[in-house]
């Protein structure tokens, strides 16, 4: 998985010293697994493809945004045609893309009915460049890890999403950190 942040990037706002690069790409890689966990989803651009389960609503949420791309959908066997927001114009299509790219909604009184995995997506979501407040935020854990690396210990050398959550828990920062993401949850 690609780190959501470069070195070459943390540079622009981290003295970082000759012989530090492998400390800080580990930090890069906890800040960006941390951030990915708690968006639950990568929002780098990538392929899905998944079965859902209807709830018999016209709404229709995918475990990535933004959709960028809906290259199957077939819901209890049948496919159904997708097209964007600003494109959904002739009524013929059985769902679009609602204008923010979140979920698909179902057209002309459809409903995604209500079914165990009965429905297949194949899609492409996430951005080809992240955010610049999501970029920020994994920045700024990623400096916040290198300040505290005196308390990690040189054991430290992976740390999990939930270790690195540990260690926000106690800046002042969590907070804001925290805020940046929950605007881009599908579900907060």
């Amino acid at each position: 998985m690609a780190d959501l942040i470069s070195l070459a990037l943390l540079r622009q706002v981290e003295a970082i010293g000759t012989g530090e690069e492998t400390k800080w790409g580990r930090w890069i890689k906890a800040a960006s697994a941390w951030t990915r966990n708690r968006l639950g989803f990568d929002p780098l651009t990538q392929s899905y493809a998944h079965r859902v389960s209807g709830q018999g609503r016209a709404l229709l949420t995918l475990s990535a945004w933004p959709i960028t791309a809906v290259a199957s959908l077939v819901v209890d066997g049948e496919a159904w045609s997708v097209l964007t927001y600003a494109t959904a114009a002739d009524g013929q299509e059985e769902a679009y893309l609602d204008r923010n790219a979140r979920w698909l909604e179902a057209r002309n009184g459809r409903t995604f009915p209500q079914g165990s995995g009965n429905i297949y997506c194949a899609y492409t979501a996430g951005w080809a460049t992240l955010p610049e407040d999501l970029e920020d935020v994994a920045i700024n854990v990623t400096r916040l890890l290198g300040r505290e690396q005196a308390h990690l210990g040189q054991g430290a050398v992976i740390l999990g999403a939930e270790q690195v959550n540990e260690i926000l828990r106690n800046t002042s920062r969590y907070e804001t950190f925290m805020q940046t993401i929950m605007a881009y949850r599908l579900i907060p």
